[in-house]
């Protein structure tokens, strides 16, 4: 029953903190369409926008989005982006429903706000992504396939907790992600990767042709990239390997409403000594930190102590303290002779 309430996330959708994500991302996914858009309807009137403006303007735009939304939501403003997170076992179903249902919402008040206040003779197709004239549409989806797969591979790469690497902040690197796609994509199927930003005008200005590709092609490029990146490139659980009996404990990094990928750590340590472990830098672009650590089962107290988290794990629920685990912000694995008591 446990298992089934984390798949279908029955349990995160009744708290507060559920509600603040949703409303992120209706106004994350808002804040995207409404400068996109913008920028397609009044850079260049009537004719509409040159494409490198509107690719820095939706890259920016998204930029904008997760650097205000991402500690709440982890601002997705994709059902791409979450519903890959949903095929990797990131986000449970109700959550994800809800997710994307904010984001449709987003994106067509984002779009309409648009839509109402520039002039008649400017909206044309109010932003709306269709194929270019000649192009078949076995090339149209393999496009939208190709520019979705890179912006979910590189969310992936810029979002895993369990990487040390980042060079770069996340909002900027998914940012111009989406800069780059469109600057070569855009003139060809307008450079969408997002169900969500080509719903929102479609619904304004009727604009529906071939809009099944935009919902279909995605989705195969962001599932695909998704489950590469979990096979092949994620970071991995730090490991402390021990010979005496273990006592297990859990520890789950993030404070899994952020929309980041969280991961579950399993310790393996003796009882009556402590285990140093490892865990990403605390301070490593604000991925994981001692206060967004948390141990699974409550009864375990968590306390911080600069760059080291602490937690105490007592053995059968009793009172008697038999394991200290303290993860420290290093960059490699402990061996066993640097295994010492607290």
């Amino acid at each position: 029953m446990e298992r089934l309430g984390f798949f279908f996330g029955t349990d995160e959708v009744k708290q507060f903190h559920c509600l603040k994500a949703a409303v992120a991302e209706v106004l994350g996914t808002s804040t995207l369409l409404m400068i996109g858009c913008g920028a397609v309807a009044t850079l260049n009137p009537p004719d509409g926008a040159p494409l490198m403006a509107i690719a820095f303007s939706f890259g920016l735009a998204l930029t904008l989005a997760i650097w205000t939304f991402g500690d709440i939501s982890g601002a997705h403003v994709n059902p791409v982006v979450t519903v890959s997170f949903l095929v990797t076992g990131h986000m449970g179903i109700s959550k994800c429903v809800i997710y994307i249902m904010c984001q449709l919402l987003g994106g067509v008040l984002g779009s309409g706000f648009i839509w109402l206040i520039v002039p008649v003779a400017w909206r044309g197709n109010g932003g709306s992504t269709t194929l270019t004239k000649g192009l078949e549409m076995w090339q149209g989806f393999l496009v939208e396939s190709v520019t979705t797969f890179l912006l979910v591979l590189t969310v992936y790469a810029s979002s895993d907790r369990l990487r040390t690497n980042h060079s770069g902040l996340i909002a900027i690197s998914i940012g111009f992600c989406v800069t780059a796609n469109i600057s070569w994509s855009g003139n060809l199927t307008g450079g969408s990767m997002n169900p969500a930003r080509t719903f929102g005008p479609a619904l304004w200005s009727g604009t529906w042709k071939d809009h099944w590709l935009y919902w279909t092609a995605p989705f195969v490029g962001g599932i695909t990239a998704a489950l590469l990146y979990k096979k092949f490139f994620s970071g991995k659980a730090p490991e402390v390997q021990e010979k005496k009996p273990p006592l297990k404990s859990q520890l789950r990094t993030g404070s899994g409403r952020r929309g980041f990928l969280d991961y579950t750590i399993d310790i393996e340590g003796p009882k009556e000594r402590s285990v140093e472990g490892v865990c990403p830098n605390p301070a490593q672009e604000g991925l994981i930190d001692a206060q967004s650590t948390s141990v699974l089962d409550r009864s375990y107290p968590i306390t911080e102590a600069g760059s080291v988290v602490t937690f105490t794990s007592r053995a059968d629920g009793g009172d008697e303290e038999v394991d200290t685990v303290r993860y420290r912000d290093v960059s490699r694995r402990l061996s066993i002779d640097e295994l010492s008591k607290v």
